[in-house]
């Protein structure tokens, strides 16, 4: 029988939520309590050693640990001033006062910001919760108190120290069943392939070719015309929208009119509304590569933001908003290729797009590298994401104008791993 430990907390003269706990059968602890003292700062909690202990600890009897605790130095006693100075003195110390606001997560994802964030007086923060693949949330408390599986909290006008405790969890692998899966090699015309266009009423269709064992698709039109192509309609993707699934395929840029239109991929299109809930932007001329939510919120999958000098001496200025990965584009994050060298153009992308219902994110990768921008998470709206009549149930790529694309292969799976040859 798996042995459990209680561990008591001596606050030391502050105030404590929970003064007992329960170790789990190895010896842990879920997470730490947090104690408060007007005055001081909580620096954690010690045992008689005077060690340091963390949820990483492993308890192997019971045990009594100790808060330790600093003055805070925000907090003195200032010569009293007199007249009509005195409330302006009282505010002045108020509102300069700190509040520390720590943030931890266990293994299996991140809390972003971590670690301790100062806030000033009234101020507000929001945390950002992301598991990583084959993790879920469990739980998360805050300051002491669990308020469920929630991938986002704000700490609203901070007038004093909180904590905000993240704890994941291994999850069981959904099964996998591939739904549709198409590489082309055997097609010999177009006909066999049985997607179906979507002409706007502006825009001409695209052409379609098979090219060794590649599906050509050219928009050779110029402007805003653009071009949608169901690939997986809702005969197909009905019950995958009821759980978690995975679309990849295998993409190249070609000569094109155009190196600023995009290639993209439509999550849960509704033909009725032209809606959907998500959609995936690849860019030939390599930056501004994104993926905008149902609430049009923007995740970048490139970091602009770096100015170079190109081979002609003049320099160019590159986007500064994109930051998620260290100021790089695209074409530098998977090709390592030289900052000025932003095209990918013929660079062979194998794109995998996670929707992950149960952590109500989405993640992207290319070439197996995964793009910590593209968690793909929107506030509300989720539940628009199953519903056929709001966001649709087909997914669908789209061509811009003047873009030229071949695609290698497609396969659209339930669970969150496409099955190994």
């Amino acid at each position: 029988v798996p042995q459990t430990y209680t561990i008591t907390f001596d606050a030391a003269g502050g105030t404590i939520a929970q003064s007992t706990m329960v170790t789990n059968a190895s010896g842990k602890l879920a997470f730490l309590p947090t104690a408060l003292k007007t005055g001081y700062i909580f620096d954690g909690w010690f045992n008689a050693a005077g060690e340091e202990v963390t949820f990483e600890t492993v308890f192997t009897a019971d045990i009594t640990l100790t808060a330790k605790w600093s003055e805070d130095p925000s907090v003195g006693e200032s010569p009293a001033p007199d007249g009509p100075n005195l409330w302006l003195a009282v505010l002045q110390m108020r509102y300069n006062r700190k509040f520390d606001i720590k943030a931890v997560a266990t293994e299996g994802g991140t809390i972003t910001p971590a670690g301790t964030t100062q806030m000033k007086y009234n101020a507000s923060q929001t945390y950002t919760i992301v598991p990583n693949p084959g993790y879920a949330i469990a739980d998360v408390v805050v300051d002491d108190v669990s308020i469920g599986k929630v991938n986002s909290y704000t700490f609203k006008k901070v007038t004093k120290a909180h904590s905000i405790f993240v704890v994941f969890e291994k999850r069981e692998a959904t099964k996998t069943e591939v739904l549709y899966e198409e590489n082309f090699d055997a097609m010999k015309s177009v006909d066999e392939l049985g997607w179906e266009s979507i002409s706007t009423n502006f825009a001409p269709t695209a052409k379609f070719a098979l090219e060794d064992g590649r599906l050509i698709i050219d928009n050779d039109v110029s402007g805003a015309n653009t071009s949608y192509y169901v690939f997986a309609p809702s005969s197909i993707t009905d019950k995958m929208v009821k759980d978690n699934y995975t679309v990849q395929f295998d993409m190249t840029f070609l000569d094109a009119a155009s190196r600023d239109n995009l290639f993209s991929i439509l999550f849960n299109y509704n033909r009725q509304t032209s809606k959907h809930y998500t959609v995936l932007y690849f860019r030939m001329r390599g930056d501004w590569n994104g993926f905008q939510n149902r609430n049009n919120s923007w995740a970048n999958l490139d970091a602009g933001g770096t100015d170079y000098v190109d081979a002609n001496g003049n320099l160019v200025t590159r986007s500064s908003i994109i930051t998620k990965t260290a100021g790089k584009s695209l074409s530098d994050v998977i090709f390592n290729t030289a900052p000025s060298d932003m095209t990918l153009k013929d660079k062979k992308m194998t794109v995998r797009v996670e929707v992950d219902t149960q952590a109500q994110i989405t993640r992207v990768f290319v070439n197996d590298i995964y793009l910590t921008g593209s968690n793909g998470k929107t506030a509300g709206g989720w539940a628009d994401f199953r519903n056929a009549a709001s966001g649709g149930t087909e997914l669908v790529f789209r061509i811009g104008a003047g873009a030229k694309v071949a695609i290698d292969n497609v396969v659209l799976v339930t669970g969150l791993e496409i099955p190994k040859n």
